[in-house]
């Protein structure tokens, strides 16, 4: 029988003023997709990272500063942006924080400007 998720009973992963809900990623039961939302408090842009596939962000609610490569981007409630694989990001919320529906192909990784990479557990 199927059942759905319900975002309130998920435990987000913290990373500084982002929480991250994992929805639907392989260890969540879903075979292709990695369904995530995204809650960001007001506040700078997070950590930049290279994402090694593309990644579909569509916000719910708020305001959304997203950097790609050298361009900024605002999103608004019922916005979306796709972010093509190989893309250098990072996010911010604005003056309200924004709340955000993020999908991407399952196993996505990233790459910090460190040179280390972060395997999103909300995303394998």
């Amino acid at each position: 029988m199927l059942q759905p998720t319900r975002v309130e009973d998920v435990q987000p992963f913290v990373i500084g003023a982002a929480l991250f809900y994992p929805l639907s990623s392989p260890s969540r039961g879903g075979t292709e997709l990695a369904v995530w939302q995204l809650r960001i408090d007001p506040g700078p842009a997070g950590v930049p990272h290279t994402i090694d596939r593309e990644e579909v962000f569509v916000c719910v609610s708020g305001e959304l500063l997203i950097m790609v490569d050298d361009e900024q981007v605002q999103l608004t409630a019922g916005d979306s942006l796709a972010v093509p694989g190989g893309s250098r990001l990072s996010a911010g919320g604005g003056a309200d924080g924004a709340v955000v529906t993020v999908c991407t192909r399952a196993g996505l990784s990233a790459k910090l400007d460190d040179g280390s990479v972060l395997n999103p557990p909300w995303a394998s």
